[in-house]
């Protein structure tokens, strides 16, 4: 009788390894489907949100200097910084694969990032005054595109 038991726990633990095995089998199929699967708007509208918000804040800081609030040494800090953010939010968009209906509103979002990424640079140069209406359009366009996306 003891050699049936052990026999049949045996058996059981083959079972549950291989219903594990096979559970395992399944998490990595669907992570390795979901890593290939393209954006969908939501991720891509946290791209370009990301976007919108580094030209918010470039122009929050061009009003901040122009009224004299602001040091150049800490104005030349954050735009540093900002430019560093900015680039990187700019490849992380150019670099997200979306889906084939999004491939338009990317190309879009892609140019004023472009756009976005010159003004702080030309702002670490020094600021042209016609750059401020650029700016203004550029942040009003990521913020249309921003919203279209939640629909």
């Amino acid at each position: 009788m003891e050699k049936a038991e052990r026999e049949q726990e045996r058996r059981r633990a083959r079972h549950q390894l291989a219903a594990l095995v096979l559970i395992l089998a399944g998490i990595t199929a669907v992570a390795t489907w979901a890593a290939h699967a393209p954006a969908d708007a939501a991720e891509l509208r946290i791209a370009v949100g990301e976007l919108r918000s580094q030209a918010a804040e470039l122009e929050a800081i061009d009003e901040e200097r122009s009224a004299g609030k602001l040091d150049d040494a800490l104005v030349r800090e954050h735009i540093r910084q900002l430019a560093k953010v900015n680039g990187n939010s700019f490849r992380e968009l150019a670099r997200l694969r979306v889906e084939q209906s999004l491939a338009d509103q990317k190309s879009q979002a892609l140019a004023d990032g472009r756009q976005l990424v010159s003004l702080v640079s030309t702002f670490e140069a020094g600021w042209p005054a016609e750059a401020r209406e650029l700016l203004k359009a550029v942040h009003d366009r990521l913020d249309e595109r921003e919203s279209a996306l939640r629909s």
